[in-house]
């Protein structure tokens, strides 16, 4: 938090620093041709999303968000990009993918450090966990960012495991084991129910992708022993979140109450009570607010299918449109971003991701490039998120589409050619 100034800084030392390095060192600019639909497709969606602006009543404010939101997640990306294609230029003998995910690693798990570091000095203290308390991030950006750390650990994980290939090659495969734990760990901690809900689904995606792969290797029982392992030990997992979190016991009659918009009015105005349960007790905020805001931008999609001009608060444009009052966002950008951009912009943005993913697969599976399954699992846990959670917006969308574009010109340099056989039988 406060490190705006900080963060933009860092980008244009990025981007002029390795503007002047692709010049100095003679690089070529031009990329593999894998990438070029994916540029296309992220061209097309920029352009759009600027014709949005158009039909917002405050046309001037849509530019100004356009230019503070997009251009400047825009920027990132192109950060990534150039940081990933002097990596692998070869120019620059200190840097290489190895490297480069090392430390986009390390800084990933610098919150996520801080995070376990203080629950270990509270419980060393009181004897008990603090648990939702995460110093100096916040509980819910050190969550988002944990998930992302998750989703590096566990595509490591995959590759070694089904092409015996390292994508973190410093890190040995117990030093991987326990920080694969301590991310968990952090899951717990944390205590968000949404980051716990998008692990759990990136770890069975995981699963899935790891049976797939191996299913000419393992034999129909041993397949089943290992699926109803996974289904225990997620399971186990996710009562640990469940009993670490109070809301969980409001969270059915919350949803219920969220649902009925019109009587209960809660959710357009904080200045109206939230309604009350069979048992007295206010509705559980956070389920009762994102579950109306979810039916709501719903609605308001379905009213307004190109959107009501781009803004990171379109949600709250929506509702001012409809009810005379709003502000703010619906905490999903799945909402937010299709009330910006449309459902064309939608269409675009999952297209965008499928295409990358696609590419992720046949990187990680085809060439053996462990980048590939990392910018698998990179867009897999994003869109989940994106469902239930704010992710993709300020400095969220800025680091996405750095991380985005720094893994895709990694995926695009293949590795190691497998065989027909190896593609075959994985």
């Amino acid at each position: 938090m406060h490190s705006i100034a900080v963060r933009n800084v860092l980008v244009a030392t990025l981007l002029i620093g390795g503007f002047l390095l692709l010049r100095s060192r003679q690089i070529n600019p031009r990329q593999p041709s894998a990438l070029a639909l994916p540029a296309k497709l992220f061209l097309l969606l920029s352009g759009w999303l600027l014709l949005t602006v158009l039909i917002a009543e405050d046309k001037l404010n849509a530019l100004d968000q356009y230019r503070g939101e997009w251009l400047l997640a825009t920027l990132g990306m192109l950060a990534g990009w150039l940081v990933a294609r002097l990596t692998i230029s070869g120019t620059e003998r200190n840097l290489t993918p190895n490297r480069l995910l090392m430390a986009l690693t390390l800084g990933l798990a610098m919150p996520t450090s801080i995070v376990l570091a203080n629950a270990a000095w509270e419980w060393l203290q009181t004897g008990a966990l603090p648990l939702s308390d995460a110093p100096l991030y916040g509980r819910t950006s050190a969550s988002m960012v944990n998930n992302t750390l998750y989703g590096l650990l566990l595509a490591d994980i995959l590759s070694r495991t089904t092409v015996n290939r390292r994508l973190l090659a410093p890190l040995p495969p117990f030093g991987l084991l326990l920080a694969w734990i301590l991310s968990l760990v952090a899951t717990y901690v944390l205590n968000t129910r949404n980051g716990t809900l998008c692990i759990l689904l990136m770890t069975l995606l995981a699963f899935v992708i790891y049976a797939w792969r191996q299913r000419h290797r393992l034999n129909m029982p041993l397949l089943l022993l290992s699926a109803l392992l996974m289904a225990g030990a997620l399971g186990w997992f996710g009562k640990l979140g469940y009993n670490a979190d109070p809301r969980w016991a409001a969270f059915s009659e919350s949803i219920q109450l969220s649902l009925d918009t019109n009587t209960h009015r809660a959710w357009l105005d904080d200045q109206i009570p939230l309604p009350l349960m069979s048992n007295g007790q206010p509705v559980d905020h956070s389920a009762y607010m994102r579950m109306a805001w979810l039916k709501e931008g719903a609605q308001a999609v379905a009213d307004n299918p190109l959107g009501v001009g781009f803004g990171r608060n379109a949600f709250g444009h929506a509702m001012k449109l409809k009810y005379g009052i709003g502000t703010g966002h619906s905490h999903s950008s799945l909402i937010d971003f299709t009330l910006s951009g449309g459902i064309p912009g939608l269409l675009l943005w999952l297209t965008l991701s499928a295409v990358l993913m696609r590419q992720g697969w046949r990187a990680g599976f085809l060439h053996a490039n462990p980048a590939g399954l990392a910018l698998l699992l990179l867009i897999a846990g994003a869109l989940l998120r994106m469902v239930i959670d704010s992710n993709l917006r300020d400095h969220g969308l800025e680091q996405y589409l750095f991380q985005l574009a720094l893994l895709t010109v990694l995926a695009a340099q293949p590795e190691k050619p497998t065989t027909q056989s190896q593609v075959d039988h994985g």
